[in-house]
């Protein structure tokens, strides 16, 4: 796989993940009373999870260069660990009170959509690359 359809994957995944994650974050707010626009609103979010799922789509193409199966399953975790994380230090030092919830939540949203996203899209791009690349046919041996 090449880092350009990383980049593509990356993109896609994040615009689907950006779009939810900013759902996620009107509904919390309206339904919690709370607004912590300060910290977390639409830009923050948006930029935020397509520089993640871009990071994301290029590590993705250069593990899957190897095998595909074992691609998905190491982004799978360390994408949960790098969601872990980022839950666990805000927690630790949330940048307002209360403001835990809403983006705790976003972390593993972002997270469950790429790691269902990213290997679906790559695995799509491999099939069309199958079909379209004819098949050598076997040379005769001398």
């Amino acid at each position: 796989m090449s880092i350009g359809k990383g980049l593509k994957a990356g993109l896609f995944t994040g615009i689907i993940a950006a779009i939810i994650v900013n759902i996620w974050i009107y509904v919390y707010y309206a339904v919690a009373d709370v607004d912590f626009s300060e910290v977390i609103n639409v830009v923050s979010a948006t930029l935020v999870t397509l520089i993640a799922n871009l990071l994301g789509g290029i590590f993705f193409a250069l593990i899957a260069k190897k095998s595909f199966k074992a691609a998905t399953w190491s982004f799978a975790i360390i994408t949960i660990l790098v969601a872990a994380g980022m839950t666990w230090n805000t927690y630790a030092a949330p940048a307002v009170e209360g403001f835990e919830t809403v983006s705790s939540v976003s972390h593993y949203i972002v997270t469950l959509v790429s790691i269902i996203l990213m290997p679906l899209l790559f695995k799509k791009h491999m099939k069309k690359t199958e079909l379209a690349t004819p098949e050598t046919p076997e040379q005769p041996t001398a």
